[in-house]
């Protein structure tokens, strides 16, 4: 009886262990010095030669090493994300409402509406930045967490 309930418990773990699959670069064949990522330039960068895994550019970025990475490394990722899309979102409303302010006061007729709309538009630029500095707080976190994952190298 022993020894079935002994076969039963050794074969759950081998087939358990046969269909988890461990997130990209945070198996132990993936060290800290081959998978860790980092910032250079304006783009993510992966390991030692620091391949390219990500640009940065105006909207907010897909990391794939971060999409299917560990809860902590995600909620990070997700968050900076967001908080970008806002602040690329805020920074165009801000381009646009200033803008338009600038028109209306060098038309002339509109001045006092003009300047409502520039100073609004100065508002909205510095509430993207927030929300890009947030976004940046972010993907540190994601960084950290994610490198933190990564087995050391003897």
């Amino acid at each position: 009886m022993l020894s079935a309930f002994l076969h039963r418990v050794l074969v759950a773990t081998t087939l358990a262990s046969l269909t988890t699959q461990p997130a990209l670069g945070q198996d132990s064949a993936c060290t800290y010095d081959l998978c860790a990522v980092r910032l250079h330039s304006g783009r993510v960068v992966q390991g030692m030669e620091g391949r390219r895994v990500a640009s940065l550019g105006m909207f907010s970025s897909r990391i794939a090493v971060f999409e299917r990475a560990p809860d902590s490394v995600r909620a990070h990722y997700n968050a900076f994300r967001s908080a970008k899309h806002t602040g690329t979102l805020l920074e165009v409303i801000a381009l646009a409402t200033a803008t338009t302010g600038l028109f209306l006061v060098a038309d002339g007729r509109s001045h006092d509406a003009g300047e409502v709309l520039f100073y609004a538009g100065v508002g909205l630029s510095v509430g993207g930045g927030f929300a890009f500095r947030n976004a940046g707080n972010h993907l540190s976190q994601a960084i950290w967490w994610y490198n933190r994952g990564l087995t050391r190298s003897p």
